[in-house]
């Protein structure tokens, strides 16, 4: 059998008619001659605003590519209006072999519950047409499709092939669902599209419900799907809601089967969808506790680990977005913890902090709770050295479950109580409080004695140095001392070796020449004392 005989049309698996046949001239239509003449006998100013309408069908929403095709010449839009009017342009009639019109489709897809019927390969190739016919026609052909209730019977086609997606399913039915998901992408890529999917109460519950771990690609293109309606207004809180009530249907954690395609998955495409889904869920709300509550949502399901493994892998789309989620992560933790610092700078008061606290409680679920802690404070055992290090056990617990520098709450679900004995940790700290302090008085003792021996060591360098200086001024005095005698001395052999004056003889007669008898001395005075002196001179 030839490749062409094995080609099935859109229905029941006619064979295409050959090559040759498909290529004959069709018939003339005159309504669609009509709508080309017309084109001719427009003005410049009707042309821009069917160009307008072309436009909006076509999707175009950027304004430097609209303001490209107005600035053309008129020839050329004009030259444009017509392909838009000839892509449009569908035949009808015997030669047509499948549905065409939107409304045909609909009624055909209408057909299909794969909850009672098995999938074959018919019912792929009708959806795999009209995946082609909303990716290729333009907007009017899709606002049809979704008037004639296109949307829901693609959901509904959906819902019956994602029933036991983690029980797995025949490889057919795997394919036209993953089809099924790639015609709600196409229906989608348009704001029309887009809209009509949130007003949809169930439509992005039936979407995200095709996040199978196991069926790669559709997975990829779901995450991708879904990362982008997280960035238009209200999306976000639609997709997480989405995903909610999803994971509660099918008794799972919510971003399971994200974490599951992650951990699993050596498919680089599919590891970048889900780092694009978490970074849109975690970065796009503006709350900063709501950012750091969904991002621990995620790394208690193992995402930390999952982020190192990654950065080994080495692609730059992948590193990027690893960036951004570490980039946020240090962002928001920073954050808080001015806010942190905020706190303690302006509510230094235990009385403003207490009423602010009781403000925040009151008259909420919190309150029973902000009691129970108040109550079990007072139970705190009166004794001077466990007191403090009760306080601080309590304020060091607090800190980590607030603060959560590893980026991991604590698990509300599995930690309803803490089987902790507490007595060995106080008993602990209150040691360890006691050696603290212990230690505290020797460092002042040490420092004490280290001000007193340097006190005396200044003490004993002035006492040397008045050492030396007495020494000097002893020194000085022995050399004066000695200096003095020997004047003495001299001045003594000098007396020495003067002549002696007798009593009486004037200083300086000249001695009695030898043999001369010496004069008597006179007698003595009265009562033996010297004779009295001579009578003066008449």
């Amino acid at each position: 059998m030839t490749s062409e005989n094995r080609r099935h049309s859109f229905f029941f698996g006619a064979k295409k008619k050959p090559k040759t046949k498909a290529a004959e001239p069709l018939p003339p239509d005159p309504v669609l001659e009509a709508k080309i003449n017309e084109i001719e006998q427009l003005s410049e100013g009707q042309v821009n605003d069917k160009l307008q309408t072309m436009l909006e069908d076509i999707n175009v929403t950027s304004e430097v590519g609209r303001q490209h095709i107005l600035g053309q010449s008129l020839q050329e839009k004009k030259g444009l209006l017509r392909a838009w009017i000839l892509r449009d342009h569908r035949p009808t009639g015997a030669s047509q072999t499948g549905p065409a019109a939107p409304v045909e489709f609909v009624e055909e897809l209408k057909k299909f519950d794969f909850s009672t019927e098995f999938a074959t390969e018919n019912h792929h190739g009708h959806i795999d047409s009209l995946r082609v016919s909303l990716s290729t026609n333009g907007l009017s052909w899709v606002k049809k499709f979704g008037e004639h209730q296109g949307l829901d019977v693609l959901l509904k086609i959906l819902r019956s092939c994602s029933a036991g997606t983690y029980q797995g399913k025949d490889a057919i039915l795997r394919r036209i669902q993953h089809q099924v998901v790639r015609c709600l992408k196409a229906f989608m890529n348009n704001k029309y599209g887009l809209t009509r999917m949130l007003q949809s109460e169930q439509g992005l519950i039936v979407f995200v419900s095709a996040m199978d771990p196991f069926n790669e690609n559709m997975m990829a293109d779901v995450l991708r799907v879904t990362a982008a309606v997280c960035l238009v207004a209200d999306g976000h809180d639609r997709v997480l809601e989405a995903v909610t009530v999803n994971a509660e249907l099918c008794g799972i954690n919510r971003f399971d089967p994200v974490l599951t395609a992650l951990k699993k998955t050596n498919n680089p495409l599919l590891q970048l969808a889900c780092l694009q889904f978490i970074n849109a869920i975690v970065n796009t709300p503006e709350d900063i506790d709501f950012k750091i509550h969904l991002r621990n949502e995620f790394m208690r399901g193992g995402l930390g680990e999952m982020l190192m493994s990654l950065r080994e892998i080495q692609l730059h789309d992948l590193t990027t977005h690893l960036d951004i989620f570490d980039e946020h992560r240090e962002t928001d933790f920073e954050e808080l913890l001015h806010r942190f610092q905020d706190i303690r700078v302006e509510f230094t008061e235990p009385e403003e902090v207490f009423r602010m606290l009781r403000n925040l409680t009151v008259n909420t679920d919190s309150e029973g709770y902000f009691l129970s802690v108040m109550q079990h404070l007072l139970l705190i055992r009166d004794d001077f050295w466990a007191r403090p290090q009760y306080y601080k056990l309590i304020d060091q617990c607090v800190s980590q479950i607030v603060l959560h520098k590893s980026g991991i709450d604590p698990d509300f679900n599995y930690t309803r109580k803490f089987n902790v004995d507490v007595d060995p940790l106080i008993e602990g700290l209150v040691d360890k409080a006691k050696v603290e302090e212990a230690e505290a008085r020797a460092y002042d003792l040490e420092q004490l004695l280290q001000r007193e021996e340097s006190a005396r060591n200044d003490a004993e360098a002035k006492l040397h140095t008045t050492m030396e200086q007495m020494e000097e001024s002893e020194r000085k005095y022995e050399t004066q001392l000695i200096e003095k005698d020997n004047e003495i001395r001299q001045l003594k052999e000098e007396l020495i070796r003067r002549p002696t004056v007798a009593p009486g003889t004037a200083a300086g007669a000249p001695p009695p020449p030898p043999g001369t008898v010496p004069a008597p001395p006179p007698p003595p005075g009265p009562g033996g004392g010297p004779p009295p002196p001579p009578p003066p001179p008449p």
